[in-house]
C-alpha cells in the first residue's frame, strides 16, 4: 500500500522512514531536483542563510537511529544539516521513493481516499492514495503585512532569502523582527553594511545557546522534563512565573541594553522567550546595531513607516516577521475543514495537536508546530501514520476537542508565541505512543538522569537504538567533561 508525503524535507525524509517500517511504500514529491527542503538554500525559495546555526544542539536536533558526525559543531550550520540528511536516506535507501520537480496543485478529499494532482517537466499527473502526509512545514512560505512595499526605492529581502551578506555593502539596512532571523541578520549586515539598526515591537526573554558552557536545552529539556505534569496549553499565570525564572538564570535583557529592559513585577501578558548568538548580544551591547522599537505598518518612497508617524529611512530592509504554511495546494473542502489562514502565521490551520482532523481520516499534517524539543518529528510521524493503520487509538471526541483547542489557542493566545508548551508536548506525544521511558537503565546503566532528554531515549526498546544511546551518551559526557551528569558519577 502506498503513502503519498508531500514535501521533500526533514519531514517527508523521517516520514519515509517510518512508512517503511509500518509497511507503507513511500511515494514523496518534492517540488526541487533534489533531498532537503529549506536546508538546500535553493536561490529565490525558502532556505537558511550561510552563516545560520540551528537553534537546537546536534545531540538533541538527531534521528534517533543515526549520530551526527563527531566532529560537526554542537550547533550546526545549514550544510551540516543538508549532509546528515543525505547521509539518513543513504543508510535507509529511501532516495528511490523521492518524485524530484514535481509541484503538487492540488489535493482533494474523494469518498475513500485522496487525489493528489501534481506537474512534473510540463506534464499533469494525478493519483488516488489511502494516506497523503502534508509535510512542507510551517516554514514554506514567507511572512508579511507590511502596506504599500512596492513604492519603496530600495531592495526589500524577505528572511528566508537572504543567503549572505555582501549585498548590503555600503548600505544603510533595517531589519524588522526581534527573532532569530532577525536578529541573525542584523548581525551579519555589520560586515558589510554602512549602518544597521533593527525594529522590534516587543521585548523577549534572551536565551544563550550556552549557559555555564554546555547548550542551555541540557537544562532546560533534560530527561527529567517529562515527568512533571503541566498543562499543555499555554497559560499566563505559568509564563509569568517562567519569565521570572529565566531572569533570574540568564539575568534581564535590558544588561545589553536599557531599551529591552524586563519588569518581572509589572508582567500582564505572555513574554515570548528568544534563542540569540552571544557575538549579536555583544554587538548590541557595544551599540554596533541600533535598537528602534515600535510597530511598522508599510513602507514608503525612502524607508519604513511606523504606526506612531515616524519614518526610518533605509537602502535595504530585512523581513524578518515569521514564516507561514503554504497549503495553497489543498482544495477548498479540505481548507475550510481545517479552517486555513494563509495569514496567520502563529496557527495557520485548526487540528488536533497540529496534526490530525476527524473528518479528514487518513490525512496527517507535520511541522504545523514548531518547537526545539527532542524526537518531535520522528514522533509526530509516527502518531500520523499509526494512526491511519488503526495502531494508535484516539476517540473521535477526543480528536474533535483537540481541534476546539486549536481554535481557542487561536483566538485567544497568539501573545503566547507558541501554541503548547514544549516538555508538555512530549509527555503527550509520549502518551499517544504508549511509549515509557527506561529510567532504570539512564540512572543505573548510563549513568545520566541529570542529563539533557535525548531521542534515542524515547526507543530504548529497540537493540540498536539502546547501543546509540551509550554512544551519545559517552559522546556527551566526553565533551562536557565539567558537568555532572549523574550522582552516581
Amino acid at each position: 500500500m502506498e503513502i503519498c508525503i508531500i514535501g521533500g524535507g526533514l519531514l517527508s525524509i523521517i516520514s519515509a522512514k517510518i512508512a517503511l517500517e509500518n509497511g507503507l511504500r513511500p511515494f514523496i514529491l518534492s517540488k526541487s531536483a533534489s533531498f532537503g527542503g529549506l536546508w538546500q538554500s535553493l536561490p529565490e525559495e525558502v532556505g537558511v542563510w550561510d552563516s545560520m546555526r540551528t537553534n537546537s544542539n546536534k545531540f538533541q536536533f538527531t534521528f534517533s537511529d543515526m549520530l551526527w558526525n563527531a566532529e560537526d559543531p554542537d550547533f550546526p550550520n545549514g550544510k551540516h544539516v543538508l549532509n546528515y540528511l543525505h547521509q539518513y536516506i543513504k543508510k535507509h535507501n529511501l532516495g528511490q521513493y523521492f518524485n524530484f520537480q514535481s509541484t503538487v496543485t492540488e489535493v482533494c478529499k474523494l469518498e475513500t481516499n485522496y487525489k493528489v494532482t501534481w506537474i512534473n517537466s510540463n506534464e499533469v499527473y494525478t493519483k488516488s492514495f489511502e494516506y497523503v502526509i502534508i509535510a512542507v512545514g510551517r516554514c514554506s512560505k514567507d511572512y508579511s503585512s507590511l502596506k504599500n512595499p512596492s513604492i519603496f526605492k530600495g531592495d526589500i529581502i524577505y528572511g528566508s532569502r537572504y543567503r549572505e551578506p555582501s549585498i548590503f555593502q555600503g548600505k544603510k539596512v533595517v531589519c524588522i523582527g526581534r527573532s532569530y532571523t532577525g536578529s541573525d541578520i542584523a548581525f551579519d549586515a555589520l560586515k558589510f553594511a554602512n549602518e544597521v539598526t533593527q525594529i522590534y515591537s516587543r521585548n523577549y526573554i534572551i536565551r544563550n545557546k550556552h549557559i555555564n558552557g554546555i547548550p542551555f536545552e541540557f537544562i532546560f529539556l533534560d530527561v527529567n522534563c517529562v515527568s512533571k505534569s503541566g498543562s499543555l496549553i499555554p497559560d499566563l499565570q505559568g509564563n509569568i512565573e517562567k519569565t521570572r525564572s529565566m531572569i533570574e538564570i540568564f539575568g534581564n535583557p535590558g544588561k545589553y541594553h536599557p531599551l529591552w529592559e524586563i519588569d518581572p513585577n509589572t508582567l500582564s501578558d505572555f513574554t515570548i522567550f528568544s534563542i540569540n548568538n552571544d557575538d549579536y548580544l555583544e554587538a548590541i551591547s557595544e551599540r554596533k546595531i541600533n535598537l528602534i522599537q515600535g510597530r511598522v505598518e508599510g513602507f514608503y518612497e525612502s524607508g519604513l513607516l511606523l504606526s506612531d508617524g515616524r519614518q526610518i529611512e533605509a537602502d535595504s530592509v530585512v523581513l524578518g516577521l515569521g514564516y507561514t504554511a503554504d497549503y495553497n495546494f489543498l482544495s477548498e473542502d479540505i481548507k475550510n475543514i481545517v479552517q486555513y489562514d494563509e495569514n496567520d502565521s502563529f496557527l495557520p490551520t485548526c487540528l488536533y495537536r497540529g496534526m490530525l482532523h476527524p473528518s479528514l481520516p487518513k490525512l496527517c499534517f507535520l511541522g504545523n508546530y514548531i518547537s526545539t524539543t527532542p524526537g518531535r518529528f520522528e514522533m509526530c510521524a509516527e502518531i500520523g501514520i499509526k494512526h491511519f493503520l488503526g495502531r494508535i487509538d484516539i476517540s473521535e471526541d477526543e480528536l474533535w476537542q483537540g481541534v476546539r483547542d486549536e481554535e481557542f489557542i487561536r483566538k485567544n493566545l497568539k501573545s503566547a508565541g507558541s501554541p503548547y508548551l514544549s516538555s508538555s508536548f512530549i509527555v503527550e506525544q509520549m502518551r499517544l505512543l504508549g511509549i515509557k521511558i527506561d529510567m532504570e537503565f539512564i540512572r543505573n546503566e548510563l549513568k545520566f538522569e541529570k542529563g539533557p532528554l535525548l531521542p534515542q531515549f524515547f526507543y530504548l526498546d529497540k537493540l540498536e537504538i539502546r547501543e546509540l544511546a551509550r554512544i551519545v551518551v559517552q559522546q556527551i559526557k566526553e565533551r562536557y567533561p565539567f558537568y555532572k551528569f549523574s550522582e552516581l558519577d
